[in-house]
């Protein structure tokens, strides 16, 4: 009685809320979940899949969660963001990310949005997103991640999907390192919230209509970086839980994703300023002793020293630790071995220019260049500095100066640009090619972006298409505001083909529908045609999608020392050396501290 009396309650109240006609209600075994209904979309928001981790499960490995037999979830408001700064989390970035205001260690929740009126006869395709934020900041429920208008454009090109999005534990909370944790086997908590997060969609999608073999997971930016430690976890011997991955603007297998002791250092300066570092070096006394502390105390000194090492919202301060059970090697040398899950099919690729957000527009001499390499990159040897500089000399950005811009600076973003995002891309996509030859692998640039109105308003337009370019265009939200204000046609365009694609991958493993005609594609704004997969023009070279703006069209990244094969235009003839270098052997361990 009590349970059928709170089920019409929340119809009731979900009957006054605009634009909704009914409350959708879903039943799981003996629990049932209501949601909201609006604009043709269904949402569940704030479903807990992991306890609370605070008290005695702070610094521990999440736990599942199971609602008591007979509850009816009220589905219908977000959950709390995990514990971070509140407030704007990147004043610099105005815009970009919405005020966080609801914080809590009892965070671990997912959030499902499906189309209207799918059939109980087939099940649909499912997307799992992982959102980014440098390890620092992030939730499901960010604006940024606005998931209505992808599901309700792609259900009315016949490409209807199930989004689910999973909130995972960041900062100290998520990637605290001490010599306690490690012996506890309690590190890389944020991983471990994605890993069962992926778990309860095998255990309850279905039950929301999707399908738990059809799942696509996809991240962008350290999203992008977590999917990767997804398909590496526990050596690639962990159990499988999707079919493909969608890797934007962020995959990077070594260097700044991932650290054997930087975040074991930026652990312990927290516990010291928070009084309790033990004289005598006992870990585990220290690691009580920040259990002990109240959410407050511990979120303030973690972010203020996260500001002091980074001054974008404290991005990177604490990142994954390698080895751990999780993470068993660094995973560039895991992907080389074929230590990751196999048959995985993959969309990867990046921004044009995607590092201009991450250098300094002061960077406006050689020397200064020079400097801050070495400062980036602090355990290359002296032979692999200079190379590093050789291969990126000023001479080549000399067209790029903006007002008020040297061309270091553009050279400097280049180089951010290729080590974080571009080579690891190769790296990954050339491991799949050769060592998984079941997948089906595909490679893309984004070349336009919907901010260049707001980068100009604020005398930015030197950053270009620059990194989370992809986020609005992939979720069709560019008529939502801020952008509806500055979004132009060629923006609405390219939003809906760009959700196109990445439904089609999530149908068919290929971002173009199979069937359809070129022609037909284009005529209906279906998905960007054409595409080719990576390798369909010559062993070694890499066909690259260049979406959006000037140059809009296949293209070839030639491999080292050669033209490009199957007459298709070159994409940055200098990639491929660049990448050879990024991507040796001696330059990744290097980069790993």
């Amino acid at each position: 009685m009590a349970q059928s009396l709170l089920i019409r309650a929340l119809l009731v109240c979900a009957s006054l809320l605009p634009h909704a006609t009914a409350a959708p209600t879903v039943v799981d075994g003996n629990v049932s979940y209501v949601g909201t209904l609006s604009g043709g979309v269904e949402s569940f928001l704030g479903i807990r899949y992991g306890q609370d981790t605070g008290g005695r499960n702070r610094f521990t490995l999440p736990k599942p969660y199971n609602y008591p037999p007979g509850t009816v979830v009220n589905a219908t408001t977000p959950g709390a963001a995990c514990p971070q700064q509140t407030g704007n989390p990147t004043p610099s970035l105005i815009g970009l990310f919405s005020n966080v205001t609801n914080i809590s260690e009892d965070c671990l929740t997912v959030r499902i949005e499906r189309p209207l009126n799918i059939s109980p006869l087939k099940k649909l395709p499912v997307v799992v997103f992982l959102y980014g934020g440098g390890y620092a900041i992030g939730q499901t429920y960010d604006g940024a991640y606005y998931p209505s208008g992808f599901v309700r454009e792609t259900a009315r090109k016949d490409l209807p999907t199930i989004y689910v999005a999973i909130n995972y534990r960041v900062g100290i909370f998520g990637f605290a390192d001490s010599s306690a944790l490690r012996h506890e086997g309690n590190l890389n908590l944020g991983l471990e919230d994605q890993f069962l997060g992926l778990q309860w969609v095998q255990d309850h999608i279905s039950a929301f209509g999707g399908d738990r073999d059809d799942v696509t997971l996809f991240g962008e930016d350290v999203g992008a970086a977590s999917a990767v430690f997804q398909l590496t976890a526990f050596g690639g011997n962990a159990k499988r839980t999707f079919k493909r991955v969608i890797l934007g603007s962020g995959p990077t297998p070594a260097g700044d994703q991932i650290t054997r002791g930087l975040t074991l250092n930026h652990t312990a300066e927290v516990t010291k300023r928070l009084d309790c570092a033990s004289p005598d070096g006992d870990s585990a006394a220290e690691l009580n002793c920040l259990r002990g502390l109240s959410l407050t105390t511990l979120v303030d000194a973690a972010v203020k020293f996260s500001f002091e090492y980074e001054a974008i919202a404290g991005l990177g301060t604490f990142r994954p630790t390698a080895p751990s059970t999780f993470i068993p090697d660094v995973p560039s040398k895991l992907l080389r071995e074929g230590c990751f899950l196999k048959n995985i099919d993959v969309l990867i690729g990046w921004t044009e220019d995607d590092g201009t957000q991450f250098v300094t527009p002061e960077i406006s001499s050689d020397t200064l260049f020079n400097s801050w390499a070495a400062e980036q990159w602090p355990s290359l040897t002296e032979a692999n500095l200079n190379k590093l500089i050789s291969l990126y000399p000023s001479s080549e950005f000399s067209d790029l100066t903006a007002e008020g811009i040297e061309k270091n600076y553009f050279r400097a973003a280049r180089v951010s640009r290729d080590a974080h995002f571009a080579c690891p891309s190769l790296l990954i996509l050339e491991a799949f090619q050769v060592l998984s030859p079941g997948s089906i692998v595909y490679a893309y640039v984004l070349n336009q972006t919907v901010f260049r109105v707001g980068h100009a308003a604020a005398n930015r337009s030197f950053v270009g298409n620059d990194h989370f370019s992809d986020i609005s265009y992939v979720f069709d939200y560019v008529d939502q505001p801020p952008y509806s204000s500055i979004a132009d046609q060629s923006d609405y365009d390219l939003a809906s083909l760009m959700s196109g694609s990445w439904a089609s991958f999530a149908h068919f493993s290929r971002p173009i529908i199979p069937g359809v005609t070129l022609e037909d594609s284009i005529a209906r704004n279906l998905t960007v045609a054409p595409w080719d997969a990576v390798h369909s023009h010559g062993i070694g070279d890499v066909v690259v999608r260049v979406i959006g703006g000037p140059g809009d069209e296949l293209a070839v990244i030639p491999k080292s020392g050669h033209g490009p094969a199957g007459g298709l235009p070159p994409y940055d003839e200098d990639l491929a050396t660049r990448c050879a270098f990024w991507n040796s052997r001696d330059v990744l361990e290097q980069t790993f501290n």
